[in-house]
Order: structure tokens, then sequence, then C-alpha cells
């Protein structure tokens, strides 16, 4: 997605399909696009939008753990 304008009509697809009373908690990078969707976010209250570092090589190891996690339940 290039664009802010498809990148909230993916998230209208993705909270269209979740009940009221669950949060949705949305970890992306600092993209330009991700930015700027404080109205779209007032809009959908049980959304959260987490931005990793801008330097996040941590990620890499984050995709490990939940590699083991996943192999483990």
């Amino acid at each position: 997605m290039k664009r802010r304008v498809e990148f909230l009509e993916f998230m209208d697809q993705v909270v269209s399909d979740l009940t009221k009373d669950k949060e949705l908690h949305v970890i992306m990078d600092n993209y330009c696009i991700h930015k700027k969707c404080d109205e779209w976010l007032l809009a959908h209250p049980g959304v959260k939008f987490h931005y990793t570092p801008t330097s996040a090589s941590w990620l890499n190891l984050v995709e490990v753990f939940f590699g083991i996690f996943t192999r483990k339940a």
C-alpha cells in the first residue's frame, strides 16, 4: 500500500470483522502512510496503533520469539 487512503480502507476491512468488545493493537513501522491517522483512530476507539522505533532491528528477534511460542503452543 502506497497511500494513506488505501491503508485506512484496509484497516476498515480489518475492524469490520471485530466485535465491539475487542481491542485491536496494530504494530507497524514509521512509514508516512501510517502517520496522521488521528481522525480515523478517534472514530475507532478500540484500535491502538503502536509504532516501531526508526531503527528497529530488534523486531527480527521478536519474530524469532513468536516462532518459538507458536511451536510450543
